[in-house]
């Protein structure tokens, strides 16, 4: 249902003027943050505020001390957000510290937690006491909260997240955890507002001097730069240049940049040239619009970013023949520590994400869909090189020229370690390829409907690829030319690797290729494979093919190099 209402938003993005919502920053009631003086009248009074109509309940950079209970009873949706773990909440008191109710005793749906953490202190509390208590809560999120303690022994965490009565759809991304946190003294965080800087949003009227001019205020120092509902149209650069941290946040997809020029979008360089780090962009949509676009420019183009995410944003197109996206995401230079997260780009012509050198990028949930042609440039995840830890679960790459490319195209170095889980790859010109050195582990593959290949080694790499559990299916199912090297399923020209526990099957090449001797010490284990062109053509030496199942494949397999090799307990092999 989720993808349904998504495709219809990209339809109209462009029909529709929204009304603003409103911020309420607990600053302008009155907290302080300082972690000394009580907070608790102020954040009442916002609250009172927030529920009157609904709105962004929001947690600025500080430490703010509560001591009763903080009570969300209303019926309309709102937003309780903070600008991370510089965000926090004292809880000094033995109840409930935030109670979500609705006002009427029905369900109350499509709330949003976020980016705050909570810190329990002084107090010992009662262990049926939350940190985050919620009835009838549906179709909502909780997501990237810390709930800890600074004293283990005086004042533990009692409990972290109640949900009572109905739970329908619930997302929960939190860490709970006990470290000690003794002194806090943070700035206060500035939310600057496109629309107070004479930003429109009609869908009509040229925003990009209103947002440039917005922009140069955030980067005075840090703060959040916010994009209320509204459709603005960006006709130049929106270049973040600062060392400070800061945050880019709309209101969701009724949140809309519309991208009317030829150039990348919004650009994040650090102002000396060091690493930027804990920035968050989130929560809103960019469409494509107007003119044609060069293929190596992006919706979003980070330079040396680490220890950051970029959540929840829609990167599409009005018209996918016009003015489809030429490219998504690109973190260049230094790419550490980030995450992707629930990011959806349709009618990809570029490249979806492009990842430059570093470790631990995180791609988790969201689809890349390219514009449905499956030969042409586009890709969807590009690892360039010497990238360690990137990890890619639980999302859809579609309909691309190359589902996935991990190569060293950028000369820095063979990626590392890359690991993709339960993540979906599907009608490219050509799935997952490794042309590098890289360990690639799979777990519960679905690679299917390319023309080409499925999975692909290359020459000259000392690659070794695992792969446990899965599908490697229907290779050519759209075309199959009568080339003897297209529509297989997993084709390794060098290096190694383990397939254990898959189906291969559909593939109207070979299910499994490896034309050259050099593939050594490979193991093909207790796999399915059938209904293949040919199920095995494979060589090598020291391998082991072993209970295996082959059958209805339609020319018998070829099996070399056995001299050195196990070959043993098949089933029709």
């Amino acid at each position: 249902m989720l993808n349904i209402n998504v495709i219809i938003l990209v339809v109209v993005l462009t029909k529709f003027n929204f009304v603003c919502s409103t911020v309420f920053n607990i600053r302008d009631y009155g907290a302080v943050g300082d972690g000394q003086i009580d907070d608790t009248h102020a954040i009442v009074e916002t609250i009172a505020k927030c529920m009157e109509g609904g709105g962004v309940f929001y947690i600025p950079t500080g430490t703010f001390v509560v001591r009763s209970s903080l009570i969300f009873k209303t019926n309309y949706r709102f937003t309780i957000t903070g600008d991370g773990l510089s965000s926090v909440l004292l809880w000094e008191f033995d109840d409930h510290l935030i109670v979500i109710l609705s006002q009427d005793g029905s369900e109350l749906s499509h709330l949003t937690i976020r980016d705050f953490a909570i810190t329990s202190r002084a107090v010992l509390k009662p262990l049926d006491k939350f940190a985050i208590y919620a009835q009838d809560l549906v179709q909502s999120q909780i997501e990237h909260i810390i709930i800890n303690s600074n004293d283990s022994k005086s004042s533990p965490v009692s409990s972290g997240i109640a949900m009572y009565k109905v739970l329908i759809m619930l997302n929960i991304n939190v860490i709970i955890l006990v470290v000690v946190l003794t002194k806090f003294n943070f700035v206060c965080s500035t939310v600057f507002n496109i629309r107070d800087y004479g930003a429109v949003g009609d869908g009509q009227t040229d925003d990009t001097h209103a947002i440039v001019e917005t922009i140069a205020k955030c980067m005075e120092g840090d703060g959040v730069f916010y994009i209320p509902t509204g459709t603005f149209i960006v006709r130049s650069s929106l270049i973040f240049k600062t060392n400070y941290r800061f945050t880019i946040t709309g209101d969701g997809l009724s949140s809309v940049l519309l991208w009317e020029f030829d150039d990348h979008l919004i650009v994040i360089l650090s102002q000396d040239g060091s690493e930027l780090s804990q920035l968050t962009i989130r929560d809103f949509a960019i469409t494509s619009s107007a003119i044609l676009k060069p293929l190596d420019k992006f919706a979003i183009y980070a330079q040396d970013l680490v220890q950051s995410q970029i959540e929840h944003i829609i990167i599409n197109s009005n018209d996918s023949k016009s003015s489809p996206v030429s490219s998504g995401i690109a973190m260049v230079g230094v790419a550490d520590t980030n995450t992707i997260h629930d990011v959806i780009m349709w009618k990809i012509k570029g490249t979806g994400i492009q990842i430059g050198y570093g470790s631990e990028i995180r791609i988790l949930g969201g689809r890349i869909v390219g514009a449905g042609v499956r030969f042409d440039q586009s890709i969807g995840i590009h690892c360039t090189g010497n990238n360690g830890g990137v990890h890619v679960d639980n999302m859809d790459i579609i309909g691309l020229g190359i589902g996935m490319l991990i190569d060293n195209s950028s000369g820095v170095g063979s990626n590392r370690e890359i690991f993709i889980s339960h993540a979906t790859i599907d009608s490219n010109g050509r799935g997952l390829i490794i042309r590098d050195n890289s360990y690639v582990s799979i777990v519960g593959i679905w690679a299917a409907s390319s023309t080409i290949d499925q999975v692909f080694i290359d020459v000259n790499t000392t690659a070794l690829l695992s792969i446990s559990g899965g599908t490697i299916f229907n290779g050519g199912v759209y075309e199959c030319p009568k080339q003897s090297d297209w529509c297989n399923g997993l084709t390794v020209h060098s290096g190694t690797f383990i397939l254990n526990g898959v189906e291969i099957r559909n593939n109207n090449g070979r299910g499994i290729w490896i034309p050259n001797k050099s593939v050594t010490q490979y193991q093909i284990i207790s796999c399915r494979i059938f209904a293949n062109g040919q199920g095995l053509d494979v060589t090598g030496s020291s391998f082991m093919i072993t209970n295996n199942v082959c059958n209805s494949n339609q020319l018998s397999n070829t099996i070399s190099g056995t001299e050195t090799s196990i070959v043993m307990n098949n089933l029709g092999c």
